[in-house]
Formats: C-alpha cells, structure tokens, sequence
C-alpha cells in the first residue's frame, strides 16, 4: 500500500455510482475540486495562488505556494450518487492514505442512509404523498427503469441518485433549496420531507 501523505492532507472522499458515465465523473470531479480548494481557502491560503493538479484519474490535490496541499478523492460505490457527494475521509479512508497496512477490503457497499431510504421508499410505494403546496401524487418504483422512480400522475422519472442527493442536501426550506441537479424537486421534496419516509433521520 502507498503511503500518498507526500500529496498533501486528505481532506475528502467523493462518493458516486460506480456505474456513472462521463459526464457523472466530470461533476465528481468538480466536487473534488471545489472540496480540495475549500480546504486550502479555510487554512487561510489564497485561492488565487493554489495550483490544481490531478495524482492519477481519481485524485484531485490543490497545492499552495508553500507546498502544502489537499486533496480529494473521488471513489465510485455500487448504488452510490451518480454526480457525487463530498464527505470527510473516515480513519479507513486516513489510514490507506497514510498507506498502512489494514485487512482485506469488503466489496463496497452502497451508503447505509441511500440504502435505508431505499427500503423505505419500497415500502410505501403507492401511497399518497403531496407537495409542499398540496399537490397528491403517488410513486412506484423500477416500473419501466431500473433505479428509478416513476411520480404520478405526472408520469416523470427521476434516478434514486436524485433523491439520495436531496437527502445528502438536507435541511432545505423547500423544493427551491436543492441544487439544480435534482429532477422533479416538487414531488423529491413532498418524499424526502414525509415523516413516513424521513422517521427524523434527516
């Protein structure tokens, strides 16, 4: 295991579908930089005279004049968001960094809050929800496509991405706080916003 301390301080992990195309790795991507360049600004450097490097496909470092640098990774996961989320690197994360030793690696696994938002949209798929101005709608989900999920009576789609994004975003004071990345976000807010699928968890 390499010990890649010598880029600089891990300062992120991105997270996203493995299954993501290119365009999906490019925002990745930019969530890398942005997370990388956000750290260096908060350590009091100057964006301005950061130098913004790639260490292989994956790794995005942001390396002041002085030669200290931050980096982020972007890492693809099985169910993960297709564009990409930034979280803080755990010690597992620190401890491959610093290129230590540690037992083999389990498949990855899909976040545990993308899976349990899963399985609880599976269980109240059919049921009546509304939008934050009181519009009924329903969903069911992988009708037509898989990881998706079908709102009607609109029949639009969104991918199960968008909505693990809306939870990665939240607390938002209505569908016009999330990101633009996010289809539908009428009927995304009326889910991820009922305590039926919510449970406090978010």
């Amino acid at each position: 295991m390499t010990d890649r301390r010598h880029l600089g301080e891990l300062v992120a992990v991105v997270i996203m579908s493995d299954n993501g195309n290119e365009d999906h790795w490019a925002q990745a991507s930019w969530h890398a930089t942005v997370a990388a360049v956000k750290a260096a600004v908060s350590s009091g450097y100057d964006e301005s005279e950061l130098t913004l490097s790639w260490a292989g496909h994956s790794t995005r470092v942001a390396t002041a004049g002085d030669g200290r640098g931050f980096a982020a990774i972007v890492r693809g996961v099985p169910g993960g968001p297709l564009y990409g989320v930034a979280q803080p690197p755990d010690q597992d994360d620190l401890d491959a960094w610093a290129g230590k030793c540690r037992p083999p690696s389990k498949p990855s696994e899909p976040h545990p809050r993308w899976s349990l938002l899963w399985q609880r949209l599976e269980e109240h798929q059919g049921e009546t929800f509304h939008t934050m101005r009181g519009v009924t709608f329903t969903y069911a989900l992988n009708v037509t496509v898989v990881n998706h999920v079908l709102f009607q009576p609109v029949g639009r789609h969104v991918h199960r991405a968008d909505i693990c994004h809306a939870v990665e975003e939240w607390p938002v004071s209505g569908p016009g706080g999330f990101q633009p990345r996010i289809g539908q976000p009428r009927y995304v807010y009326g889910l991820v916003s009922d305590e039926r699928i919510r449970r406090g968890d978010w």
